[in-house]
């Protein structure tokens, strides 16, 4: 934002922009950077309709679950939410004339205003088909696909979180799509890197990020953790984050703790959050980056799995 003239904006998020838990912190920090910059922000939720949303996708859930379908075609994704979110952003834009809309969506931006605007997300809906599905679409997701398109060929601006999607988004959109490299978005800290070494050393542990899906890589670890600490007077913790004992995790030693899900936007869950930040890491190759990120900022050391 170096040498930017101040300007007004309005944030678009799915989920309130003001809270740190939203989409992995993206627009808190986003909104926060142009604030610091001197710019004034407003900030938009653009969060379906919940009773709405919980009827439609319990019935998609349940046409999942007999195996009638395999779609990603959730509420969110419908054509009666978009009608309702354009609803909403049409009302915001007017309510600001003068602001330049960021959508940290790739599924809304055009308007009847013809207002400029920018998108800034990581993966188009196509994309996450192909990358966790490893399928095209069917006929309901073809429709959002078709939607999304359009917002992103009207879009002043692309700025893509991925550098392969960049790359794809180029071949169709051009010079309008940017990849500005990975970014870290947490609070600027400033880590004793000889401190943390000397406590690594002194009282070794580690901690494994991921949810359900990464349990096998976790029963590996607490196998490994088992026979080291068989021979160790002080035993080496584990701190597990993103899984509940309740998913079905078998009775852990003493030397394991599990977090559950930790709150970005909740103070006691900061807290915990901040302490288990220099912690050396494991995590599975296809695990989310950004909290990787924001751990090496913090001088932890890092083991990535080999499936």
């Amino acid at each position: 934002m170096m040498g930017m003239s101040k300007r007004e904006f309005i944030v678009f998020a799915i989920g309130d922009p003001f809270k740190a838990a939203t989409w992995s912190n993206v627009p808190y920090f986003l909104a926060n950077t142009l604030e610091d910059a001197g710019h004034m922000v407003h900030r938009a939720d653009l969060s379906p309709i919940r009773p709405l949303q919980v009827g439609y996708d319990m019935f998609i859930g349940v046409l999942r679950k007999l195996r009638i379908t395999r779609t990603r075609h959730y509420f969110f994704r419908s054509s009666f939410n978009a009608w309702l979110t354009q609803r909403k952003i049409e009302r915001t834009l007017r309510e600001h004339p003068n602001a330049l809309p960021i959508f940290t969506t790739f599924s809304f931006g055009r308007n009847r205003q013809r207002r400029p605007y920018i998108q800034f997300c990581d993966m188009t809906f196509e994309r996450h088909l192909r990358y966790f599905e490893g399928r095209g679409p069917n006929a309901m997701e073809s429709r959002t696909i078709a939607r999304e398109k359009k917002h992103l060929a009207g879009a002043h601006l692309v700025v893509s979180l991925f550098p392969e999607q960049a790359e794809e988004l180029q071949q169709e959109l051009g010079d309008r799509v940017r990849y500005y490299g990975n970014v870290v978005n947490t609070e600027a800290v400033r880590p004793d890197a000889a401190k943390l070494l000397a406590r690594d050393l002194e009282h070794p542990a580690i901690l494994f990020i991921g949810g359900s899906k990464y349990k096998p890589g976790l029963m590996l670890l607490l196998e490994a953790l088992e026979r080291m600490n068989a021979g160790r007077p002080q035993p080496i913790e584990l701190h597990v984050v993103g899984m509940a004992r309740h998913e079905g995790l078998r009775p852990l030693a003493s030397w394991a703790t599990v977090h559950g899900y930790l709150d970005k936007s909740d103070p006691d869950d900061q807290r915990v959050s901040s302490a288990l930040g220099p912690l050396r890491i494991v995590r599975e190759p296809d695990a989310p980056v950004g909290i990787v990120l924001r751990k090496l900022r913090s001088h932890a050391p890092l083991h990535a799995g080999d499936r």
